[in-house]
């Protein structure tokens, strides 16, 4: 198990992290953690199927727009979505410069109480933009860095 940091969003990136969805069902509810705040922003997280190559390919879900003007767990209600049990790719979206929960130095298990999803690694950069792409297309820069926290229920 890692240690808990945070990761720091340059406005306009993409990062990449990996979410274990540990049964299959309905979620309602799409969570991260906020630690530093950024003035008039919002991050939104894209949910990915996971392609033979190990990259990001269909989206199942984008959610809306998620403050990020003040600090704390964050949540938004998301339509009733059915995942399968397995790993998804997480796309972490922002129009700002706030900063993340995350994971550094290795797997972590069931950080979030009650959270059904379960991350592993942070992943890459890509340019921001108002929809997310669907299916994903371009290219990836690995970051290798912190894993940002994000959960569903």
């Amino acid at each position: 198990i890692g240690t808990i940091g945070a990761k720091s969003h340059a406005n306009g990136n993409i990062l990449w992290t990996a979410l274990y969805i540990p049964e299959t069902k309905n979620y309602t509810t799409a969570y991260v953690w906020v630690t530093a705040s950024a003035a008039s922003s919002e991050v939104k997280l894209g949910f990915y199927k996971i392609s033979s190559g190990g990259l990001p390919s269909d989206k199942i879900l984008e959610t809306g727009g998620i403050a990020t003007t003040s600090t704390g767990l964050k949540s938004i209600s998301i339509t009733s979505t059915l995942f399968d049990k397995g790993w998804v790719i997480v796309a972490v979206a922002s129009n700002g410069s706030a900063s993340f929960n995350a994971m550094a130095g290795g797997a972590m298990w069931g950080y979030f109480s009650g959270f059904n999803g379960i991350q592993f690694t942070s992943f890459s950069l890509h340019t921001y933009a108002n929809a997310l792409p669907n299916p994903w297309s371009g290219t990836i820069t690995e970051s290798g860095d912190n894993a940002i926290l994000v959960g569903l229920t």
